[in-house]
C-alpha cells in the first residue's frame, strides 16, 4: 500500500501535487465556466439527466 508523503494544499497556494497543472490550463478552465460562456450554449446543452447509484 502507498504511503502518504503530503497533503495536498493547492486550494491554499496552488502548488497541485500532479505538477502539470499551468495558469494558462487554470484560465482556459475559467473561461469555460464564466457566466458568458454559459449564456452561448444551445438548449440541448442544458438538458437534466438523471443519474442513478446502482449501489
Amino acid at each position: 500500500m502507498a504511503e502518504i508523503e503530503n497533503f495536498d494544499t493547492s486550494v491554499f497556494d496552488g502548488e497541485y501535487v500532479t505538477g502539470d497543472v499551468t495558469q494558462d490550463y487554470l484560465d482556459f478552465i475559467e473561461g469555460k465556466r464564466s457566466d458568458g460562456a454559459r449564456e452561448n450554449t444551445d438548449d440541448d446543452d442544458n438538458a437534466v439527466i438523471e443519474l442513478h447509484n446502482t449501489a
